[in-house]
């Protein structure tokens, strides 16, 4: 008989590192399962009472420690490689779990109090808590079984979001294009996934790098889950679910679907992109930067077009999604790798809690759920003159107008743009961004200048009047001192130090290794700190 502990006391050292790196994580996946049992074992008294207040105690539970977690991660360039190369933390990825807990904060102050249509109410914040653990498993991913694991964990609960709206055919015309569509790109994604194992002998990230990646089987497998992560970033051409998604969504909800699907997929390719680029030097910039152009114009030219609020929103997404790509492009040149990583921090900062934000005053209109015309604002200024200012700041952010943090999102991107190489489409850029201040601006005047064409009701709860006020000035903070983020940004793209593995890499002979670092590892840290191999844990 095998007395034998499960776990060594090295395994359980190993699990515990790993673990501890996964704790925001686990504290989202634990207040979903609290918030369903609640829903099953309580009262509905109790259950009105508690949900909400249990998932915000838990989205600020996670934030906080996340916090802790990069603190302790960005003063020594740390890299830690969890779960045997599943997952990768550092700095770079403790700032977007930090936008994605951030973003899901504003989304429920937003909703504070507010009748989830037809839903139970805790359908709405148990899925919302796994759509955010999926996305951070999305931007950790360094295996892409787990990438597809986060996008499952991130698209199925959006799926559900669209469809709330249980009264609605259109909300249920919403899901149903949306989780055709959404299982067909994931289908994508794991055959793209199969082709490069065929290709490589491996779906881990930093193997991609050092393997043999010459094969049209692993040039076919990389476009295939580009593919995937394209349609779930809303870009060209994948982009024609958005608008009738985010029109048939419930209004409270839109802001928060789109945003954690974005930094999902871009996340995801921000990982992705030194593989990809490596793998494919040439084809991939090329495919991108076309997609890029014809993103960022699309999107902006049928915004134009649009006199439905929501749907004008939605191609404004897919605008922005395009600027973020151009981002990701940039990231294809060394000499910009780090400018381009801190521009997508930054703009990912600043963009994801005005669009949840813009979305949410929109919520608090009543009577015309889902079709509200820019001719209905006209005259809300005089009205609701708090309401109206804080979403013309938010608009003036969306379109990139100084002072405010949007302009400086889009000049980081356009800068690293240019350093990489990318110049006419970066001046192509800033030229559709001119463009958009057209269709913003429409919307502004409305609601300020044009007489008054409806008496227009507001529902604000005292929360979303709070979230709305630091959307706000956040975004004018950041827009007179975008060094408070760009800064932290900049320290977090350029580490070059040595990653931490729990567990450790398994090596051929072992003590042998473990000589050659006694020996050499003094001198080399003698004259390069930062590339000293780290001994232990």
């Amino acid at each position: 008989m095998n007395n034998s502990p499960v776990l060594t006391p090295t395994q359980l050292i190993e699990l515990t590192g790993s673990l501890q790196m996964i704790v925001p994580e686990l504290m989202l996946a634990v207040g979903a399962i609290m918030i369903i049992a609640i829903e099953a074992l309580a009262s509905p008294p109790v259950r009105r009472r508690t949900e909400a207040l249990v998932a915000l105690l838990t989205v600020i539970l996670a934030l906080l420690t996340n916090v802790a977690l990069h603190v302790q991660l960005a003063p020594d360039d740390l890299h830690f490689v969890a779960f045997d190369g599943l997952l990768a933390i550092d700095a770079g990825t403790g700032i977007l779990r930090g936008i994605i807990l951030g973003t899901l904060l504003v989304g429920y102050l937003f909703t504070w109090h507010r009748q989830i249509w037809t839903a139970v109410r805790s359908e709405f914040y148990a899925l919302s808590l796994i759509a955010a653990m999926g996305a951070i498993i999305m931007v950790e991913a360094s295996h892409l079984l787990v990438l597809i694991l986060g996008l499952e964990l991130l698209s199925l609960p959006l799926y559900t979001f669209a469809a709330l709206r249980k009264d609605s055919s259109r909300s249920r015309e919403a899901g149903l294009k949306y989780l055709i569509l959404g299982s067909l790109a994931s289908a994508i994604m794991v055959f793209g996934m199969a082709l490069i194992y065929a290709g490589v002998g491996s779906v881990q990230y930093d193997q991609l790098y050092t393997a043999r990646i010459d094969s049209r089987m692993y040039g076919v497998g990389a476009i295939m889950v580009l593919t995937g992560l394209l349609f779930k970033g809303g870009l060209l051409p994948f982009y024609a679910w958005s608008p009738d998604v985010y029109e048939g969504a419930p209004d409270s909800q839109v802001g928060l679907m789109a945003a954690l699907a974005k930094v999902g997929a871009f996340g995801a390719l921000m990982q992705l992109a030194g593989p990809f680029f490596t793998g494919l030097p040439s084809a991939l910039p090329a495919c991108l930067t076309l997609v890029a152009g014809a993103t960022m114009l699309l999107g902006n030219l049928q915004a134009l077009a649009q006199t439905n609020l929501k749907r004008l929103l939605a191609y404004s997404s897919v605008a922005h999604a395009g600027y973020l790509l151009l981002g990701i492009l940039a990231m294809s040149s060394l000499q910009t790798l780090v400018l381009a990583k801190s521009a997508i921090y930054f703009y990912m900062s600043t963009y994801l809690v005005t669009i949840v934000a813009a979305f949410g005053l929109i919520a608090w209109l009543q009577g015309k759920e889902g079709r509200w015309e820019i001719s209905d604002l006209a005259g809300a200024g005089q009205r609701h003159p708090g309401w109206a200012t804080t979403l013309t700041i938010l608009l003036f952010s969306l379109a990139g107008i100084p002072p405010l943090a949007g302009f400086f999102g889009k000049a980081y991107v356009f800068h690293a743009a240019v350093g990489a190489g990318f110049i006419n489409l970066a001046v192509f850029g800033v030229l559709t961004s001119v463009l958009s201040v057209y269709y913003y601006l429409r919307v502004i005047v409305a609601i300020w200048f044009e007489p008054e064409q409806a008496q227009l009701s507001l529902t604000e709860p005292a929360p979303g009047r709070l979230a709305a006020r630091a959307v706000m000035v956040w975004l004018l903070v950041l827009g007179l001192m975008p060094g408070l983020i760009y800064n932290m940004a900049y320290r977090a793209s350029r580490w070059n130090g040595q990653a931490r593995y729990f567990p450790g890499p398994s090596l051929p002979d072992q003590q042998v290794q473990e000589a050659l670092n006694a020996v050499y590892a003094p001198v080399v840290h003698g004259l390069q700190p930062s590339m000293t191999p780290r001994a232990g844990k």
